[in-house]
């Protein structure tokens, strides 16, 4: 750029005030600073405790090491995030950054709400898929294969058990259960007068089909054609898997008579106050449990389901960030993803939060890799997977409740109740 020394000698008169005016500028001071990008970033992370802590930690590091980027939290709540987002996206005010999980991804993806991160993947000189697993990294793609998210955390889910409770019942508590006809024999060992062995989900609610999924994942049934056309449910395989399952209440009353109306807060208490030894969930468990009843503390084990024809985990818990279509500083918002997916972020995650990192390198570090709990929980992570994808999920979810409540009340047996859910999830595909 030419200064005013540099054009002096070529200077006509109204050059030259201009030179002047510029220079009582330039002792006037320095220009005002521009201000910051501002990224608006909705989460329902802001207003729990201590999930919005551990990403406003995050968030000052990012700020520190990029002044001219400001993290704007905006907080929305678990239950109305997606009708938020939608309306914020449909009138055009939609933040920059959206976190959601796998269940809800295909039909933000399919309204054309988030970014492609291809290209941005692309262009970097590291392998940004790396850093997750097959598992965490599938469940946010488009038909193509494309991928719209980056996982931030993860949480498959397993089994939580009292080990107080195994010792008292004679069992090993550190020889869990590992197949299903381990898991009933044990149920059997710890349902003794008011006590159960195993605190069920039967509710019908989200919560509740989302852990019924293990059962029959492990069993190698499916809930969609590959091709997610049409239902896969009315198979041998998962009819199997949902009748032991509902067996454990039904016949050999080893959970607690409450079952078709517990979901997890009913569980959380049940377990809390010893009426449970095991309950399928994940990490969060340990925090919740030990909030309700802080005397349980220490007592709580971790361990993978049990397998029965294929080892998995259920996956769904992964939180996952989207640049949205409406953001005007996608260069901006592409460096806060990748800062938060790192290594580094990962343990701050762990450390603050005490979910885990979806970054598997975190997993590795000392600092967790030291920690029972991960020990207990990193191989649920490598064989976490969610069992369907589809636009349709809240839909065929619903299908699933009614299922889920005509098998265990009884008002259908299980083959007729799942081919009544099959039927209902082939009309839902087609509409």
């Amino acid at each position: 750029m030419t200064t005013w020394r540099q054009a002096r000698p070529w200077m006509t008169w109204g050059g030259a005030a201009l030179g002047v005016a510029a220079l009582a500028l330039t002792l006037a001071g320095p220009a005002t600073a521009q201000a910051p990008v501002q990224l608006r970033f909705m989460s329902w992370y802001f207003g729990e405790d201590p999930a919005g802590p551990a990403l406003k930690a995050l968030f000052a590091e990012f700020e520190k090491r990029n002044p001219t980027i400001k993290v704007v939290a905006e907080t929305v709540t678990s239950a109305e995030r997606v009708p938020k987002f939608t309306a914020a996206m449909e009138a055009g005010r939609g933040p920059d950054i959206y976190m959601d999980t796998p269940p809800n991804a295909p039909n933000l993806i399919a309204r054309g709400y988030c970014t492609n991160l291809e290209p941005l993947m692309k262009a970097e000189k590291e392998d940004i898929k790396a850093r997750f697993t097959k598992g965490d990294l599938d469940s946010f793609t488009d038909e193509k294969g494309d991928h719209y998210f980056l996982p931030y955390s993860t949480g498959p889910m397993g089994l939580i058990y009292n080990a107080k409770a195994f010792q008292d019942a004679g069992l090993d508590p550190n020889q869990p259960p590992r197949t299903w006809e381990e898991l009933l024999d044990y149920s059997k060992k710890l349902t003794k007068g008011d006590r159960y062995g195993i605190g069920l989900f039967g509710k019908g609610d989200n919560s509740s089909v989302w852990r019924l999924w293990y059962w029959w994942m492990s069993n190698g049934g499916s809930v969609l054609t590959p091709d997610g056309k049409r239902s896969a449910i009315n198979s041998p395989e998962f009819i199997e898997a949902v009748d032991f399952w509902a067996d454990l209440y039904r016949k050999h009353k080893v959970a607690p008579p409450s079952v078709p109306t517990n979901s997890f807060g009913e569980n959380n208490q049940l377990l809390a106050q010893g009426v449970v030894a095991m309950v399928e969930s994940g990490v969060w468990q340990f925090g919740v449990t030990e909030k309700i009843n802080p005397a349980i503390k220490g007592q709580l084990r971790a361990a993978p389901m049990p397998t029965r024809k294929v080892k998995v985990a259920v996956g769904g818990g992964t939180d996952s960030l989207c640049i949205t279509k409406s953001s005007q500083h996608v260069k901006e918002a592409w460096e806060l993803l990748k800062f938060l997916s790192d290594e580094q972020s990962g343990v701050t995650v762990w450390k603050i939060h005490g979910k885990f990192p979806a970054n598997v390198r975190a997993m590795q570090r000392p600092e967790l890799k030291s920690d029972p709990l991960v020990v207990a929980f990193e191989p649920m992570i490598q064989v976490a997977r969610t069992p369907f994808k589809s636009t349709k999920y809240v839909e065929i979810t619903q299908a699933l409740g009614v299922m889920q409540q005509e098998v265990l009340t009884g008002s259908k047996t299980t083959a007729a109740s799942v081919k009544a859910a099959s039927d209902r999830i082939d009309a839902i595909l087609r509409d």
